[in-house]
């Protein structure tokens, strides 16, 4: 996972930083590459793609705002990753 997709405030992420995928994506079906709702939620609005998005109207407002029965989302992408790495039992990346 790409992790110049991340962006935060002073340093947002560029247009042409990627976005980052669900993990419900279902190839093959009309919800084949969703955008991650809890990355949009945390990062999205660093993102320059996704503040386009939101500005055109492609992307409803309530996109980058987490719902409140939401679990705890991570930071950004390190952080998640960290945690999935902790939950396989991988060795921290640096």
């Amino acid at each position: 996972m790409p992790r110049r997709a991340d962006g935060r405030p002073g340093a947002e992420a560029p247009v042409g930083a990627p976005v980052v995928a669900c993990h419900l994506d279902q190839p093959g079906t009309a919800h084949a590459y969703r955008w991650c709702a809890g990355w949009l939620a945390t990062v999205g609005e660093h993102h320059l793609a996704i503040r386009l998005a939101l500005a055109f109207y492609i992307l409803p407002g309530r996109a980058v705002t987490p719902r409140a029965n939401w679990p705890r989302l991570h930071a950004g992408l390190d952080a998640l990753l960290a945690a999935r790495a902790e939950q396989l039992g991988l060795p921290a990346r640096d």
